[in-house]
């Protein structure tokens, strides 16, 4: 059971990760839009989700 509780677990870590990864990729992509549109919010708020998504990206690599 105790085994099971564990595989669980790192399934849930590593879901979270690659969610993290896709959204840092995601954000990345809005924050050229919006540097492009000059739409300053949008670009700030992609500067925050794009660094969650490499922290995300580089937990994922390890």
């Amino acid at each position: 059971m105790q085994a099971m509780n564990k595989n669980y677990l790192f399934y849930l870590i590593q879901n979270i990760k690659s969610i993290f990864l896709i959204g840092g990729v995601f954000f990345g992509l809005l924050i050229f839009s919006g540097l492009w549109g000059n739409d300053f919010k949008l670009s700030f708020l992609g500067v925050i989700d794009f660094i969650f998504g490499m922290v995300g990206g580089l937990c994922y690599g390890f």
